[in-house]
């Protein structure tokens, strides 16, 4: 992965306790002092910092990725790619349907960039169902995170539910209940208002 993703997760750590970063660094095996942002990682560092901050923080693996799919809007935003997430939707819908255009043109400057699938498989008022494909597995509760980053950074409240696996497509379920009058509105209007990365 970009290390970038591992920044992230250093930033959040820090977030949550400023002094835990270093066990979590000597418990994950990992001795990157500084990770750049545009290198390649293997996987498994990523893995294993996950896995010793939740250690660490006391708190379950799926907790802490949900949290960092979460933080993950807000970190990479601040790093830049805030306008781009905006020139691809005003509405959590409209980012949706976009998704995969917005991982296409984030691979213009990270070509090695191995982006999930985002697939809006069935929409209508109020109610939105996803299928998230991607080579990698275990990450739903970061996916069920960033999804719950989308609405708040959009202001819309939606429920974000993880409903299982379809296993003939190799994906995630998930599906979004909330708002009924502006993602309507938004749709009606025919406006065209235009991660992680991985």
């Amino acid at each position: 992965m970009y290390g970038l993703i591992n920044r992230a997760i250093e930033e959040l750590v820090r977030s949550c306790d400023p002094d835990v970063w270093e066990a979590v660094r000597t418990r994950a095996r990992v001795d990157i002092d500084y990770f750049e942002g545009a290198a390649i990682y293997d996987d498994h560092i990523t893995h294993r910092l996950l896995a010793a901050a939740a250690v660490e923080l006391g708190v379950t693996e799926d907790a802490l990725l949900e949290q960092f799919g979460r933080y993950w809007i807000v970190y990479t935003s601040a790093e830049g790619w805030g306008p781009i997430l905006d020139g691809h939707g005003s509405s959590v819908a409209e980012v949706l349907r976009n998704l995969n255009d917005l991982h296409l043109r984030v691979r213009s400057t990270m070509p090695e960039l191995r982006p999930p699938r985002f697939e809006v498989a069935e929409e209508q008022d109020g109610h939105i169902e996803v299928h998230y494909h991607s080579e990698r597995d275990g990450l739903a509760a970061m996916v069920t995170g960033v999804l719950r980053g989308l609405a708040e950074r959009f202001d819309e409240d939606w429920h974000v539910n993880h409903v299982g696996q379809l296993e003939a497509e190799r994906c995630d379920v998930f599906v979004l209940t909330g708002p009924v009058s502006a993602p309507a509105a938004s749709l009606a209007s025919g406006q065209d208002a235009s991660v992680a990365p991985s």
